[in-house]
């Protein structure tokens, strides 16, 4: 036999032939027979009947290997003999096997495409004798076994028995030869298994050697796979269009790995969605396909997903008939689980379901009873003898034993924290006659750190590891009653824990207000964070336990069993709600008393509302757990039509009672958006990174780099931006990103702001291509940068994307006239490439970087870390506020983390920022020791709120507790009108609202603002800008407050922060009047209008369910309003006019209506406005008042008249008479009238323009805040021509074509107000009356005065503080750079000038 280099098929010449010889890539017609070797039996032959001569093109895969390799060099004529072994006689189970060891998408989309025929093939038992089953001979089996051995289950289900006595005869042989077989289930027929079972199940009579359930629930379900692979197509009948849904996906394991759910996308290929390390039940994979189809509403699953128990087992109304409602049926299809799933309680094991348990939990016959947590466990035991000291106190090791878990030589300290609840009391305790708890039966002395004496009296003092126990002073108390029975039967006592400095429910309320009035992260951090980090503290931790479970969802369904980052064990993750219960209930383990109350109601009750007192619902003691009870006794006699029951107990104000059927912890949290308490989310010290570990993609292996880099199909240089990309991948400051995002996590983070994992990511990550000829999906890319080869990109992933879709999701617009857009639209290449790099060498960019890692190493333990990112020269306000974070965020490190890399036209070039940044480091260092400097290259996106939460994900990477978000952030305006494209304070209130998500604390701070030599900078909220004017875009009014609580006790509590953690900034008076800036939950930030007390600060709405503020409905002075009518016309036609504006304005106004000073007579026969006889309408409105105007026109003359001027208007050579009478009148009668602002309407708004210019041109101040004009205020006559425009804030209304004065005013009023905004409507030389437009533009015109009153009200402060605020605009610095001006000392370091100064133009992006 002749070998085949590189191959294990081998053949012998038979016949010599004479012609051509067959070579690669040639066309072949062959004939060909089959047959076994073993047993010489012909499988096969080209030459059987209805068979004919084999075509195909040789050396390129088209046929097996064996074949197709070993044909070549045949020449015409020839005959040979090929020996074939097994794994190159099937193309198909070779690409299979290949596919398999991936466990990755793409293996589903190479899975997917095997051919038909193969599938059929594979489905027929007979591959029992094809090879694909050998019969275990040891003897006769030549060599080892194979690597990979694969189980298809799909045609029939006699083949089960078949394959349980292959795998345990193969499994004793590899036990012998020292090997482990990986077994895989490939189940490409989703029905056939299932449907045979039922039919043998209900027809048949079980005959020997068939599958009945039986040879399931006792061999299969102990059958530990290594693959499991199964596709599906589901098509779903719902109530509305499109009636039918249709959606694939694929549910593949690769042991140990999690469970994966793959999606079919439009295109075939496959994107995972959702991964577990619990075996999902067909229920679940349809919701997450469902939820990733964007199906979840069509199909009626809740809007959040975790109300969705998928994991749920329905009840049965007969064997293998599960109980639907008709709905039901109609929205889910005719079954939520295999019929395994449903026959869950009869099977001997779940290790099937189970992805980290190895080997047998026993006897696989043991009772059903004590089924379901032996495995548990036993899993249970490994991983504590694993991760903890044997003492619970002590894990002494020599420095020349092998390394351990924990490392070297260190006094570890174990702490368990307990809530009291039934996982955690099976952890801690048991029956004391047999002693069967988890840590007293297995493990008692690292429990108690030594065997105690169960009999002694008093027990004896407990020793080990510690227990925690949090007492919020807002807990059940039925859950004291549980702690203090546990502590007693079981001689175990807690370290018990309270808020800082309180000892009682009243000192808590009377500190911070009732619980309900704070807000969630404020409550957890006061109540629950800072006891627990305080007991730690106390307790020297080194490891932390807790009572965590997986099936508890939310964020613990990827929960790991030891968190070494954490060094915290859960080492319950693996037990289900049932599997406690059947502990509890087996062991005589207490629980909470409240687990005995049923709540009968005789309807639902919206779980936001089932705390709120006298429900309609009876309480019952069923006086047992709900879980002991029959459906029948939990719903009482009559039975009621709703029953909720208590599942999980955290505090009282969090936790609902919820229906028997639902998840544990689907009763807590359920008023705010959160899942876990702050103790696993919020920390005092550095926390886990984004996704739980920090990535690193460095290669380390010379070898790995040199077979990488010569794998590369192409060599990309990368731009600035992609380096500073590339930088933070392999860096892991974008962690949990391994590559850049492929097509569905692109799409998934576009849309939702969310990976396809659901972590939170704000903006999309992406290598960007002009175009990608010649690039394929599979393809290795090497990237360099300056020359230098720093990553090799896997693309997995490559599509054109929609820009537009991006710009609108992500920067929430898709104008040019943002600066990123326009860049995305026309710089950034149109193609997109995903996947994972491999890093060689961290980019360089002339300046010095840290990686998360390397920060962290520097980061003293046990302190917060505040962050702070900028993007330009730190400045005086900047560092004031620096120093403000730090010292209000208690014994914290400040890390200044500036990003370096481009950003927009204008801003400080990055190489020049790190100058001064380095110049300021030097310069604070020895009086600000508790600051870090560290620079980022990232390349800034200015899409505020959503780059905002980028960042807080970086710095929560660097390991940030807290990050500082100030006004603006991130933001940016538009290169045209230069108008902002986000709210000032909008990326604050994303970043608060995924605050507890992410588990970093947003510290937010109002603008810093100069006052002066002796106050230096406060916030501008204590200074009272008078520059700053709100708009209230949602036609909202400001709000006035009056405090009515404290009057026993000279006032209510002002603190310096949102959180009741801030300190204390005295009180404000009873009778005070304040002005709303902003609530939040049951908190108001002020600023005081009177009265005394701090001048700013937040108050608490209410305190104890007492007011301590109540709205007031009007001003303590009402602003006072100049109404100003036109020509001809009187004060009682003004008031008419302005009925509906006042109507609108309401009460807090005082309108003040004077007539003009100049009689008025019509000319007879005139057609223009101001000239005709009045209306009869409008004489009565007049009310008997004459006609007044408050300058006048020549009259025309005859002949004027007879050419017909004076007849038809006109706006060129016009003449005023009497204006100066005119301006002496208002002058004085303001002076004598104090006003706020004034609403003129035509002529009168033309008399307001010149006496505001009088009064400028004599220096003196124009005495009213604000003008409202209404139809025309144009100056025609050219002796009154304003020299320059005036600055009066202006807002004019005119009535569009119908009204030719207005027309005419909306030309020339933009060159009288430098400050003028202009609205329109169409109801011509009138104030607007037609709906909506009217109400619209009433609404607006009160805003604005209502924006003017606000100011004034700041003035008053500032003025009553001595405040007067100097500011600076960041465009007149940059122009005062330019030019050589001065720059005040106040406003940047000197230090820092002097470096922009020395790099001149060049300091500033293109």
């Amino acid at each position: 036999m002749q070998a085949i280099p590189g191959y294990k098929t081998t053949y012998q010449i038979l016949k010599e032939g004479s012609g051509a010889a067959i070579q690669k890539k040639s066309n072949a017609t062959v004939h060909a027979t089959g047959v076994v070797k073993e047993s010489g039996k012909k499988f096969w032959s080209t030459k059987d009947p209805g068979q004919k001569p084999f075509s195909y093109q040789a050396g390129v895969g088209n046929v097996i290997t064996g074949w197709d390799q070993g044909c070549l060099g045949m020449k015409v004529g020839e005959e040979r003999m090929l020996v074939i072994p097994a794994d190159e006689a099937s193309i198909e189970f070779q690409q299979l096997k290949r596919c398999i060891t991936l466990a990755d998408a793409r293996a589903m989309e190479q899975l997917v495409s095997l051919p038909g025929a193969f599938r059929r093939k594979m489905e027929r038992p007979e591959l029992l004798r094809r090879g694909y089953y050998n019969e275990v001979n040891e003897d006769a089996w030549p060599g080892p076994f194979e690597d990979v051995f694969v189980y298809i289950i799909c045609q029939e289900a006699a083949e089960l028995p078949k394959i349980r006595n292959y795998i345990e005869k193969a499994d004793a042989v590899a036990t012998r030869q020292g090997r482990v077989l990986r077994h895989i289930i490939f189940n490409l027929n989703l029905n056939k298994l299932r449907a045979d079972i039922e039919y043998y199940k209900k027809l048949l009579p079980f005959q020997p050697g068939q599958a009945t359930p039986k040879v399931h629930l006792d061999f299969f379900s102990t059958f530990r796979n290594a693959y499991f692979i199964r596709f599906g197509k589901y098509t779903q009948t719902v109530l509305r269009d499109p009636f039918n849904i249709n959606y694939v996906g694929a549910m593949y394991h690769a042991y140990p790995s999690p469970w994966q759910v793959f999606m079919q996308d439009p295109d075939g290929n496959y994107q995972p969605i959702h991964a577990t390390d619990l075996r999902p039940s067909i229920t679940c994979v349809k919701r997450k396909l469902q939820r990733a189809n964007s199906l979840w509403r069509d199909v009626g699953l809740p809007e959040d997903e975790s109300k969705d128990d998928v994991y749920k087992v329905v009840d049965l109304k007969a064997a293998g008939t599960i109980q639907k409602t008709v709905l039901q049926f109609i929205k889910e299809g005719a079954g939520d689980a295999l019929w395994w799933e449903e026959a869950f309680e009869d099977e001997v094991s779940r290790k099937w379901q189970d992805a980290g348990y190895a080997g047998y939990a026993g006897d696989r016959l043991v009772t059903i009873q004590a089924r379901s947590f032996l495995w548990q466990v036993d899993d249970f035991c490994k991983h504590v003898e694993l991760h903890l000291p044997k003492d619970g106190k002590k894990a002494k090791r020599s420095k020349c034993a092998q390394m351990g878990p924990h490392g070297p030589t260190r006094q570890a300290q174990v702490v368990f924290a307990t809530a009291w609840l039934a996982t955690d009391n099976v952890f801690v305790v048991g029956t004391l006659a047999a002693s069967e708890a988890l840590m007293r039966k297995h493990f008692p002395e690292i429990l108690t750190g030594r065997v105690l004496s169960y009999t002694a009296v008093p027990p004896m003092t407990c020793e080990g590891m510690n227990l925690v126990a949090i007492d919020t002073l807002h807990l059940f108390p039925t859950t004291l009653e549980c702690a203090k029975l546990v502590e007693e039967k079981y001689a175990k006592k807690a370290m018990w824990k309270m808020p800082k400095g309180i000892t009682t429910k009243d000192e808590f309320i009377a500190k911070y207000g009732d619980c309900e009035e704070l807000d969630s992260a404020d409550f957890d951090f006061v109540s629950k964070v800072e006891p627990f980090q305080r007991a730690l503290e106390e307790c020297e931790k080194d490891i932390l336990i807790t009572g965590r479970r997986m099936d508890q969802a939310a964020q613990r369904i990827k929960l790991d069993v030891w968190e070494d980052q954490k060094r915290t064990l859960n080492p319950m993750a693996n037990f289900s709600w049932q599997d406690i219960i059947d502990y509890v209930d087996k062991e005589g383990v207490p629980v909470n008393a409240g687990h005995n109350w049923a709540f009968r109601c005789d309807a639902p009750i919206e779980a936001t509302s089932r705390h709120l007192p006298d429900l309609p619902w009876t309480k019952v003691d069923l006086g047992k757990p709900f879980w002991r009870c029959s459906e029948a006794e939990i719903k009482g006699s009559p039975p009621a039509a709703i029953t909720y029951v208590f599942k999980s107990f955290g505090d009282m104000h969090t936790t609902v009672p919820v229906e028997p059927h639902e998840s544990e912890r689907s009763g807590r949290f359920v008023r705010q958006a959160k899942t876990e308490c702050g103790i696993h989310t919020r920390t005092t010290f550095a926390g886990a990174p984004h996704g739980g570990s920090l990535v690193d993609l460095m290669v380390k292996d010379p070898a790995d780099i040199k077979r990488l880099t010569d794998s590369a199909v192409k060599s990309i240089e990368l731009n600035e931006r992609q380096a500073c990309d590339v930088f933070c991948l392999l860096s892991g400051a974008f962690s949990p990103l391994t590559g850049f995002m492929e097509e569905g996590a692109y799409n998934s983070v576009v849309k939702d702001m969310r990976l396809p994992e659901k972590q939170l990511f704000g903006l999309p990550v992406t290598f960007d291509l002009p175009e990608v000829d010649g690039i394929n999906k599979g393809d290795k890319l090497l990237l360099k940068w300056k020359g230098e080869n720093v990553a090799v990109m896997e693309a997995s992933s490559i599509w054109k994307p929609n820009k537009v879709v991006e710009a609108k999701e992500c920067y929430g617009t898709s104008s040019l006239e943002h600066p990123t857009v326009a860049s995305l639209v026309q710089e950034i290449g149109k193609y997109y490439v995903g996947g994972r790099i491999h890093g060689f060498e961290l980019p360089k960019f002339g300046y010095t970087t840290q990686t998360p890692a390397e920060v962290r190493a520097t980061l003293p333990e046990n302190k917060q870390v505040v962050a702070f990112q900028n993007r330009n020269p730190i400045h005086r306000a900047h560092f004031e506020l620096l120093i403000c974070a730090q010292k209000d965020v208690k014994d914290s490190i400040l890390l200044v983390h500036p990003t370096c890399g481009p950003t927009q036209p204008g801003d400080i070039d990055g190489l020049v920022r790190i100058q001064t940044y380095e110049a300021l480091k030097t310069e604070t260092e020895k009086e600000y020791p508790m600051f870090r400097w560290a620079y980022l290259p990232y390349s800034m996106k200015m899409a505020g709120p959503r780059e905002a939460i980028q960042h807080m994900i970086i710095r929560k990477n660097y390991g940030a507790t807290h990050f500082i978000i100030g006004r603006d952030m991130a933001g940016t305006k538009s290169t045209i009108d230069g108008e902002d494209f986000y709210g000032p304070y909008d990326a604050q209130e994303t970043g608060k609202k995924y605050s507890a998500e992410l588990g970093v604390t947003v510290t937010h701070y109002e603008n810093m603002v100069y006052v002066g030599p002796e106050e230096g900078y406060v916030q501008d909220v204590k200074a009272a800008n008078v520059e700053a004017e709100p708009d209230w875009a949602d036609g909202s009014m400001p709000q006035l407050w009056e405090v009515v609580g404290g009057s026993d006790k000279g006032g209510i509590l002002v603190r310096q922060g949102r959180e009741l953690t801030s300190p204390e900034d005295g009180r404000l008076s009873t009778g005070a009047v304040i002005l709303e800036a902003e609530i939040q939950g049951e908190r108001l930030r002020y600023s005081l209008l009177n009265g005394s007390g701090p001048e700013s600060g937040w108050i608490s709405l209410k305190v104890k369910d007492k007011a301590m503020v109540i709205r007031r409905d009007a001003w303590k002075t009402k602003a006072r309003v100049l109404a100003l009518h036109g020509a001809p016309s009187n004060s009682n036609i003004m008031k008419f006019q302005t009925a509906q504006l006042r109507k609108v304005a309401g009460e807090d106004f005082e309108w003040i209506f004077p007539d003009g000073c100049c009689a008025w007579k019509p000319l007879p026969g005139s057609e223009l406005l101001h000239l005709a006889e009045r209306t009869p309408m409008e004489k009565a409105i007049a009310k008997d008042k004459p006609f007044v105007q408050w300058y006048s026109h020549p009259e025309p003359s005859a002949e004027e008249l007879a050419v017909g001027r004076g007849k038809t208007m006109s706006f060129e050579n016009v003449e005023y008479e009497n204006v100066e009478d005119a301006v002496k009148f208002l002058d004085e009668y303001v002076s004598k009238n104090p006003v706020d602002i004034v609403v003129g309407f035509s002529q009168s708004g033309t008399l307001l323009a010149i006496l505001m210019n009088t009064l400028r041109k004599a220096n003196r101040p124009i005495p009213w805040l604000f003008t409202v004009l209404f139809c025309g205020a144009m100056i025609d006559d050219a002796r009154y021509a304003l020299e320059e425009p005036l600055a009066m804030p202006a807002l004019y209304v005119h009535g569009g074509d119908a009204d030719p004065w207005g027309r005419h005013g909306e030309r020339c009023l933009p060159s009288m107000y430098s400050n003028l905004e202009m609205l329109e409507h169409s109801d011509g030389h009138s104030f607007p009356s037609s709906a909506p437009r009217a109400l619209e533009i009433y609404q607006h015109v009160v805003q604005r005065m209502y924006a003017a009153m606000l100011k004034l009200a700041s003035e008053s402060i500032a003025k009553s503080k001595g405040y007067k605020v100097v500011k600076l605009s960041g465009t007149e610095f940059r122009r005062r750079l330019r030019a050589g001006e001065d720059i005040p000392e106040w406003f940047a370091f000197k230090s820092v000038v002097d470096i922009l100064r020395k790099a001149g133009d060049s300091a500033f992006c293109a």
